[in-house]
């Protein structure tokens, strides 16, 4: 299930260092159904690690919004017809990077969401962000403030978990007309889902460690253990 190229943009940035992909850019070209054959087998790990972490984040978030009626933010305006707008490398502290919000009930909690980012070990996430550095713009109405245009999650889980930590940024010259939200992307879940199980025994056999493995796939400990060393299955 191919995903919107408006959405895509959102999720997995199309952003280069030295004129060679990160793990986003190479996530983009796999759930874009070309080839990445080409690539480094642990770049591709990265972008297969990115892979799984998006999922589980949406698949938390799925399941706290369960029965909420929570509003697409998407406009009319296509994503394509907006120019190709030029960006810079720079760091800003995490706290500083905003998301997109729309109204929702005040008294919905985030506790799935909440579960699993805690759960991430944090020199995992400092890698993450780095594989999909957040594309912002900053925001014209709140100085010291810059808006998450592409790779969203990545901003998110930033923003979230760094405090004032710095984060290496790709800053946009312009401010775009269209902004998506979290809510958005999980239209983009199916096809992160799919993906995920064609690719799920490389993820855990890749992952730096069991538990890592065990923490952003939904496969048992004993099975990954298994998987990971089938001579000697951790009981």
């Amino acid at each position: 299930m191919a995903i919107n190229s408006q959405l895509l943009d959102a999720l997995v940035a199309d952003v280069k260092v030295g004129g060679k992909y990160l793990p986003c850019g190479i996530l983009r070209l796999i759930l874009d159904e070309q080839s990445y054959s080409r690539f480094k087998p642990d770049l591709v790990d990265q972008a297969f690690f990115l892979l799984a972490v998006y999922r589980k984040l949406l698949k938390a978030l799925e399941k706290d919004l369960a029965y909420r009626d929570v509003p697409y933010s998407v406009t009319k305006k296509p994503w394509k017809n907006t120019p190709k707008l030029g960006m810079y490398t720079d760091t800003v502290p995490a706290n500083k990077i905003k998301i997109k919000e729309i109204s929702i009930p005040s008294a919905l909690i985030f506790e799935n969401v909440e579960n699993f980012l805690q759960s991430l070990p944090l020199e995992f996430v400092q890698k993450l962000i780095k594989w999909a550095p957040p594309v912002i713009a900053q925001d014209p109405k709140k100085e010291q403030q810059h808006l998450a245009f592409e790779n969203l999650l990545s901003a998110f889980i930033a923003s979230h978990l760094l405090a004032d930590k710095p984060v290496k940024v790709k800053i946009l010259t312009q401010y775009p007309a269209l902004c998506f939200t979290l809510y958005d992307l999980l239209q983009t879940l199916k096809s992160l889902d799919d993906l995920y199980k064609e690719h799920k025994n490389r993820i855990i056999l890749q992952a730096p460690d069991p538990k890592l493995a065990i923490l952003i796939t939904d496969i048992k400990q004993a099975r990954v253990y298994h998987l990971r060393n089938p001579l000697n299955v951790s009981k």
